[in-house]
């Protein structure tokens, strides 16, 4: 039994051994690791005593690696408190599309809660793209105001997502407050998103795009004003 936090003396292997063993190694010793974790009746019982703690992240790692789904419970209280978000993403390696509608309002929830980290928030953004979750409006407004810069460029990625490969019709109001943002790295970000729309979007919504590209012509960032002259001159040529 694999049970040991540490390897004995004159012990068998301990399940952190075991975990150390995924990578530096050669593709046999991982897979003999692998093999004998799946066979530990403990482990689950480790894993879970093991986050938040010293081992947490090679908890995480053993998790993902052996896709342990039934985990997911203890991941989703665990991640509530977890402010790095790395638990995040390690639900997400496990979510199946079954998961979507449950997890998804749990990760809505969240995402409204100041309590929540920003790597957190960037977390489940990112899954949230993947699980085909949509903001809405409200919600999407609100997170644009996120003090961190990380968080509000991940909802305009989630926006771009819904828009461009979901075809989630709806205003493009988001591009005029984005580019507005005081990090240039946004506005950036909204030039590219502009160059990017299709030509019906583009067309329905001409006088909000035209204007959005008005205001940042004279950009105080040169980054910033040369994207978006270069945006100009291709929309001119459409």
């Amino acid at each position: 039994m694999l049970a040991a936090a540490t390897t004995p003396a004159f012990g068998a292997p301990s399940w952190t051994d075991y975990a150390r063993r995924f990578t530096g190694e050669s593709e046999k010793v991982r897979e003999d690791a692998i093999q004998a974790l799946k066979k530990d009746p403990e482990l689950k019982v480790q894993l879970k005593k093991s986050l938040g703690k010293r081992d947490h992240f090679l908890a995480l790692d053993v998790i993902s690696v052996l896709q342990m789904r039934s985990m997911i419970p203890d991941l989703l209280t665990f991640s509530e408190k977890d402010k790095t978000g790395y638990s995040i993403h390690v639900l997400s390696s496990l979510i199946e599309t079954k998961d979507n509608d449950r997890i998804g309002q749990i990760y809505l929830d969240r995402l409204d809660s100041p309590k929540t980290s920003p790597a957190a928030k960037m977390a489940m953004l990112d899954a949230a793209a993947r699980m085909e979750i949509t903001l809405g409006p409200e919600r999407t407004e609100r997170l644009l105001r996120e003090e961190s810069p990380e968080v509000r460029s991940s909802v305009l990625s989630l926006y771009r997502t819904e828009l461009l490969r979901r075809n989630y019709h709806r205003g493009l109001n988001v591009i005029e407050k984005t580019i507005l943002d005081p990090a240039f790295q946004i506005r950036m970000q909204t030039l590219f998103l502009i160059s990017e729309l299709p030509g019906s979007i583009r067309r329905a919504n001409l006088s909000l795009v035209d204007g959005v590209l008005e205001r940042c012509k004279n950009d105080s960032m040169p980054q910033v004003k040369a994207l978006c002259e270069s945006v100009m001159k291709a929309e001119a040529g459409t």
